[in-house]
């Protein structure tokens, strides 16, 4: 079965608005985790035994004394939310969608 890789943006809601809405509406757990490659503090939800990995970040921070986008394509989205390596992709996609606020950028697939 292939696997997706999702991308979601908001505009209007924080790390922390939108960590909770997703642990709402997916039934995860995030842990704050902290990595200059990401901008400093971020949230992520790994699953035991799976590639999988749902992770909320800033899209524009600070590394090096630089500027950093982590998705230069959706610049215009402040926090992004990635889904890494899973086989539910549609079902996340449908349940994400009851987030308002919350924007599906992309899938690719291997």
């Amino acid at each position: 079965m292939a696997e997706q890789y999702d991308l979601y943006g908001a505009m209007s809601l924080s790390m922390q608005e939108l960590c909770i809405k997703v642990e709402k509406v997916l039934s995860i757990k995030f842990d704050l985790h902290d990595s200059m490659y990401r901008g400093g503090d971020y949230y992520r939800a790994g699953l035991l035994g799976s590639n999988e990995e749902i992770a909320i970040q800033l899209n524009r921070f600070v590394l090096y004394d630089e500027e950093e986008t982590a998705e230069p394509s959706y610049s215009e989205y402040p926090v992004i939310l990635r889904i890494a390596w899973t086989q539910r992709g549609d079902e996340y996609r449908r349940k994400l969608s009851e987030i308002e606020g919350l924007d599906f950028l992309r899938r690719e697939s291997r």
